[in-house]
């Protein structure tokens, strides 16, 4: 649905106050001032809106040039400003003009859209190097836990106006000894004289807790919090779903 930024952004967009509340929450725990924010794989700009609303100064990059188109006009037609630019992951660092940044962040498992160890390694070692010492990289990640993960099925549902988005997303697991997790969406927007339905599917990296940790050694990043998605110590808790609070080593 990357293809799809409206019907995107109609989904995403709830929630995206609370998002950004709990990052300022963190950045406050680590005794961060805020001032320049860095988003990889922005997506619609939700987050950047947010961001720009309330006076900080952003960037951000996705590889989708028609969700970075999409990104920019939502942000004009707000009169707001984020310095946008289509880049990969692994693959950013040149434009940003040695600007540096208090606090990253890549929620929702973005960073397993990264497929190989190579890739994500350039990614984290690029933060590191887009950050200012002692800025904070904050990485919302579902680990897998091998063997016992199944296939299983999400269902989304919004609306902006008179358009009603639901979606449903089948995640399959990988097989024994692979890392590619399988994911199917099916998109359905009604509105009051038409019902469209977009099928799509990519992949997602996997990683169990031990392999997710391992993968953070290599890199030029460590460690400071584990979290719930609340911004609660997640401790020793089983979750699969988790936010790792990284800043350079």
């Amino acid at each position: 649905m990357y293809h799809l930024p409206s019907y995107y952004d109609i989904l995403n967009t709830p929630g995206t106050f609370e998002d950004i509340n709990l990052y300022e929450q963190v950045a406050k725990r680590f005794g961060i001032r805020i001032r320049r924010w860095l988003e990889p794989g922005c997506g619609s700009g939700r987050h950047l809106r947010v961001l720009a609303r309330r006076g900080y100064e952003t960037a951000g990059f996705d590889c989708n040039t028609e969700m970075l188109d999409y990104a920019k006009k939502s942000l004009q037609q707000r009169g707001l400003f984020s310095h946008l630019f289509c880049a990969e992951m692994d693959g950013f660092i040149d434009n940003l003009q040695n600007a540096r940044f208090d606090i990253a962040i890549n929620p929702h498992s973005t960073i397993r859209h990264l497929l190989d160890e190579q890739a994500t390694c350039v990614h984290l070692n690029q933060i590191r190097d887009a950050l200012r010492p002692g800025g904070i990289y904050v990485v919302g990640i579902s680990l897998a836990r091998y063997g016992e993960d199944q296939t299983e099925t999400d269902l989304w549902l919004a609306a902006r106006g008179r358009c009603h988005v639901r979606q449903e997303i089948q995640y399959t697991p990988p097989k024994r000894g692979e890392r590619i997790e399988q994911v199917h969406s099916t998109l359905t927007v009604t509105s009051p004289t038409t019902t469209k339905r977009h099928v799509d599917g990519y992949r997602l990296r996997t990683y169990s807790k031990d392999q997710w940790r391992e993968t953070l050694a290599r890199s030029g990043l460590k460690t400071i919090a584990v979290l719930d998605e609340q911004g609660n110590d997640a401790g020793n808790m089983n979750l699969s779903y988790y936010l790792y609070v990284l800043t350079p080593a």
